[in-house]
Parts: structure tokens; C-alpha cells; sequence
């Protein structure tokens, strides 16, 4: 059965009700037609219903007007808001500054946009050519450490059946002369699949590909996680950041400096180009570490092709 626009508006203005997504019962309140066009099982429970709505949601309501955006945020409970729906209309009143009647009206507006979007079959999901998506990405970067380590967790979803491998690579500054890039480059996976064809790519760029438990089907997720080890000697480029061949629908980077060895200055990077990641006139914002010589950041909807993360150096640069 293949919805129309209003038979998905309704479903969606059933599932707004009560907590929104965050209701514990969220996995039977989504019908069949609706389970089919996000991308879930029938046998789907309620974290991995929750995770798949959060997901198609906040990818449907991206590019709408500010305002209607936030109404869909805060009619759904996107944020992890988990107050009943009437309690979420009169914050999304507040945040809008307008009353209540208003605020409901810029909800089902939001909840009709999204519906065309998700019904139009020339933007209903990523172009069918991409292997995977990412729907989460969590990096830590640890510099107060004898050896500067990264964490890198990903969330990714399968966009064809059969998907076995992961092809990703790492960009490092170019090494010293005549070392190569693979000579001090510790390179580990911590969970979710083994570690294959490790292998220069070019004179600053580490490719390798993981192999995943089992392969997946489309719409299926898998989360796995790896870690860098830099040697004393390499260092860290005075830049963090992700630059993703595939969409990614979210990314929070955690940064620790330590206590004391905070930079004179850190900005965050956001829909930069690659090659403008060390101009100090390409587009940033300032940004403070808090009192652990920490910085977090979160980023949605990242486009493929374009950086972002955070930079830091002096004062003055």
C-alpha cells in the first residue's frame, strides 16, 4: 500500500502525540505503510524505531524555514524532549514568539512539508548509486596524552542489500621526508568488524577498508568504532576535522587539549572546503574550551565534499 500525502500526514500527527518519538510504546504506534517507507522491520523494537524516526525525520524537515524546522524538532521530540505534546507546542510558541494557535498551525505546516518531501520520488532517499550513509558520528581527540589518540564511533545505514565492506581513509598532515605516512600510524579497530587492504593512498592519506560481522540489508544499520594512535614525533595538524564522501546526518566532536594547554584561540569549521582548512580568512567561528580544556561540538546534515570540525592556534591567527 503506497501512502498519499495525507494519509502520511495523519500518521505523523498520530505519532507527535503523547511523548512523541520518546513514548515507550513508540514501535506500536508506527503502521505497516509507514514502517516501510522509513525503513524499518516488522519485528523492529523501540530503540531502533526511535533511532530510524529520529533519523528520517530530521532528514526530511533539513532546508525548511527556520521556523518550521524548530516546529517539527519540538513536535517530535527530536531532542530527546520527552514532555507531552502540549508542553512541546508552547515551547516551539516560545522559541517562535508567537501564541499557541500559531504555533500549531507552523507544526502541521512543517508536518505537510515534510510528507511531500518523503512522498517526492526524485528526494525520497540518497541517490541509489551510494553503498551506505552515515547516520551518526562520534569523534573524541585526545591531545593531553603522551600519544595523541582519536576515537572514531559511526552509526552507518546500508542503502542496497549485501553491503560487506566499508572503504574509509584517514588524511594526517604529509609526513617528514622520506618517512612514510603508514610508519607511526597506530590504526586499530575496537569493535564492528575487521581491519583490511591498509594501504597509502596518496603522500598524506591512509585507506583501508573494514570487513563487517555479516553482510547487511538495505536499511540496516551497523555501528563500529576505531582508534589513531599519532606518534610523539608526528603530532597533530593544529585541525580536526570530517570530510564525508557519503551523507552524514550527524556529528559530535568532543576535543580535549587538557587543563592548560588550551590554544590561544579554537574555531569551529563548518561547510568549509578542504584546501581552506589552515586560511585564517575562510569562513569560522570562535569557540571556548570550557574548564577542562575541552571543546564539543555537534554538526547535522554535513554535505559530502566539504570539512567540518574545529582549528586552533594563536590569538592573532
Amino acid at each position: 500500500m503506497e501512502l498519499s500525502v495525507a494519509e502520511l500526514v495523519a500518521e505523523l500527527k498520530s505519532l507527535r502525540k503523547g511523548r512523541g518519538i520518546e513514548s515507550a510504546d513508540v514501535d506500536t504506534r508506527v503502521a505497516p505503510p509507514l514502517r516501510r517507507l522509513v525503513g524499518l522491520g516488522d519485528d523492529d523494537g523501540p530503540a531502533r524505531v526511535r533511532r530510524q524516526l529520529r533519523d528520517w525525520l530530521t532528514t526530511h524537515a533539513k532546508g525548511l524555514p527556520e521556523d518550521l524546522r524548530t516546529a517539527a524538532c519540538q513536535a517530535f521530540g527530536l531532542d530527546g524532549d520527552a514532555r507531552l505534546y502540549q508542553e512541546r507546542v508552547r515551547s516551539v510558541a516560545l522559541l517562535i514568539e508567537r501564541d499557541d494557535r500559531t504555533a500549531r498551525r507552523r507544526i502541521d505546516d512543517a508536518l505537510l512539508r515534510i510528507a511531500q518531501r518523503a512522498l517526492d520520488p526524485d528526494a525520497r532517499r540518497p541517490a541509489p548509486d551510494l553503498p551506505w550513509r552515515t547516520a551518526e558520528l562520534s569523534a573524541v581527540v585526545v591531545l593531553d596524552l603522551p600519544v595523541p589518540e582519536v576515537i572514531e564511533t559511526r552509526r552507518i545505514v546500508a542503502q542496497h542489500d549485501g553491503l560487506a565492506e566499508v572503504e574509509l581513509s584517514v588524511t594526517l598532515e604529509p609526513p617528514d621526508p622520506g618517512r612514510g605516512p603508514l610508519d607511526d600510524i597506530g590504526l586499530d579497530v575496537l569493535y564492528g568488524g575487521v581491519l583490511t587492504d591498509r594501504a597509502r593512498r596518496s603522500t598524506n592519506r591512509i585507506g583501508f577498508a573494514l570487513r563487517l560481522p555479516e553482510p547487511l540489508r538495505r536499511n540496516e544499520e551497523h555501528e563500529y568504532s576505531f582508534r589513531i594512535r599519532l606518534s610523539p614525533e608526528r603530532g597533530i595538524a593544529p585541525y580536526y576535522v570530517c570530510t564525508p564522501r557519503f551523507p552524514c546526518a550527524s556529528f559530535r566532536l568532543h576535543v580535549r587539549f587538557g587543563p592548560g594547554r588550551v590554544p590561544g584561540a579554537i574555531w569551529r569549521l563548518q561547510d568549509t572546503l578542504p584546501i581552506e582548512l589552515a586560511d585564517p580568512e575562510s569562513s569560522r567561528e570562535r569557540v571556548t574550551a570550557n574548564g577542562s580544556g575541552e571543546v564539543h561540538l555537534a554538526f547535522t546534515d554535513l554535505k559530502p565534499n566539504l570539512s567540518y570540525g574545529v582549528t586552533w592556534g594563536d590569538a592573532a591567527g
